[in-house]
């Protein structure tokens, strides 16, 4: 399968390099492909390492979710819930873990700016995001 794509690629090229080839009015255009900036990557890295570290938070894995479960009685997404796994104990040390992973987000987010490129609706998301919720301080 690879060969004979490879093939068909290499005779396509060919094909259209002899029609130009044949015209020397055309000029070769050449695009370059989108390649992020620094400051695309480092936004970027900042939001998956922000999910990354809210997963682990949670506890979740392959569908579930010790945070749901202990908090919020559900055991799978979108399963009814359930009143004897909620665990108020068990709860409160996910919502520190959380709000732990959150105030990080934050802070790092306020000092990384997004790629000029951003959608409008992006750049202001750190104004906008409380920076700490004291209630659930340990």
């Amino acid at each position: 399968m690879k060969v004979r794509l490879a093939v068909t690629s290499l005779v396509g090229t060919l094909l259209v390099s002899r029609s130009s080839a044949s015209s020397s009015s055309s000029t070769p255009i050449v695009v370059a492909s989108p390649t992020p900036d620094s400051v695309s990557r480092n936004y970027v890295a900042l939001v998956h390492n922000f999910w990354i570290q809210e997963q682990a938070a949670d506890v979740a894995s392959n569908g579930s979710n010790l945070a749901a479960e202990v908090c919020l009685g559900t055991d799978q997404p979108g399963a009814p819930t359930k009143l004897q796994l909620i665990d108020p104990p068990m709860c409160r040390e996910r919502a520190v873990a959380l709000l732990a992973v959150h105030e990080k987000f934050l802070s790092d987010l306020a000092t990384t700016p997004p790629a000029a490129k951003s959608p409008p609706m992006i750049r202001p998301f750190g104004l906008n995001c409380p920076r700490r919720s004291p209630t659930l301080r340990p």
